[in-house]
């Protein structure tokens, strides 16, 4: 039979859960900086040509974008994950991640 845990280490092992769940939501709301890309440099990672192909990768959920003044950052919620849906050569993939991470 497991160890029941004493009132303390209940309460102690509570607030870490609830201290990862604030964590969590505080990472779903500030994504990763590493993953917004300048727009010259999303649109050629995408490559993406014209507005209706960034319309509907946007539209799919693969791009997000935030304006900050005049300025447009596309934000890619994961770098890795999109790559792998790319139909493209691994080669390719790995030249892109490369340039993108320098």
């Amino acid at each position: 039979m497991p160890d029941v845990p004493s009132r303390e280490e209940f309460v102690a092992l509570q607030n870490e859960v609830n201290n990862l769940r604030q964590e969590i939501s505080l990472l779903k709301l500030r994504p990763n900086y590493k993953n917004w890309l300048k727009p010259k440099e999303a649109l050629e990672f995408l490559n993406i040509k014209d507005n209706a192909t960034l319309i509907s990768k946007r539209n799919q959920g693969l791009i997000e974008y935030r304006k900050t003044g005049k300025k447009v950052d596309y934000y890619l919620p994961s770098l890795e994950a999109y790559i792998d849906k790319l139909h493209i050569k691994p080669e390719i993939k790995q030249d892109r991640l490369k340039r993108i991470s320098e």
